[in-house]
């Protein structure tokens, strides 16, 4: 039994040791760690979707997210407005629509600042309002978040934007949020996040998908050790 203790204890520092040195080489993980919780108020945890950590490390200026709902995105992308808010910079949220807007807003973000200190925090040192639903200062340096649906007009075609954040672009109005772009003119960033449940092959998050690196997470099958992506038609259900 003390072995089996020490044995457990051993694995569990390994652990730790792994992850402190993860968290001191990505920023957006550690943010996401040590400040983030997820819509039950616990704090973020990576081992029932692994595929998320390797997510966080990518710090490349735009990423693409296909994937089926509950995977954990729409926590990947308000850790990233959050942190680059904190940074400075301007962020541009889009949803749906305005509505789709209000509702995430009032459902997910000022329940974060209710629950969370650090975002209590940052809301308080910021050098603004964050009480309206279109726009949250966050932070002393100057950092926002514009909370936008992607049916408004306006939304694209006002203050200058840093990073483009889009959660559920299939069900945009793509013809405005082809706009989007156009407001990351003058940044010196230009970072753009993309997310989305796919409905057609060939449009919205499945085309930008195509022309991506093209990343797929693996898994290992439990019978024949095969190594093979996740597919409805092909893994559950039986035709």
């Amino acid at each position: 039994m003390e072995a089996d203790r020490l044995i457990k204890e051993q694995l569990a520092l390994a652990h730790l040791q792994k992850l402190t040195h993860l968290l001191a080489l990505y920023p957006r993980l550690m943010y996401a760690m040590t400040y983030h919780k997820n819509i039950r108020g616990e704090g973020m945890q990576f081992h029932d979707k692994p595929y998320l950590l390797s997510i966080y490390q990518d710090a490349n200026p735009e990423i693409i997210l296909q994937s089926s709902v509950q995977t954990g995105k729409s926590d990947f992308l308000i850790v990233i407005a959050h942190e680059a808010a904190e940074k400075g910079l301007q962020v541009l949220y889009v949803l749906p629509t305005i509505d789709v807007r209000n509702l995430f807003v009032a459902n997910r973000i000022d329940k974060l600042y209710e629950q969370i200190e650090h975002y209590r925090k940052m809301v308080a040192q910021s050098l603004g309002a964050s009480d309206a639903r279109g726009l949250k200062h966050f932070g002393p340096r100057g950092g926002a978040i514009f909370f936008a649906g992607s049916n408004s007009q306006t939304t694209f075609i006002e203050k200058p934007i840093d990073l483009v954040i889009g959660d559920e672009t299939d069900r945009f109005d793509q013809a405005n949020y082809e706009k989007a772009d156009d407001r990351m003119t003058a940044s010196p960033y230009k970072w753009k996040l993309e997310a989305s449940n796919p409905t057609v092959d060939n449009y919205g998050i499945n085309r930008r998908w195509q022309v991506s690196d093209q990343r797929e997470w693996y898994v290992k099958c439990a019978c024949c050790n095969m190594w093979q992506t996740m597919d409805c038609f092909r893994n559950a259900v039986e035709q």
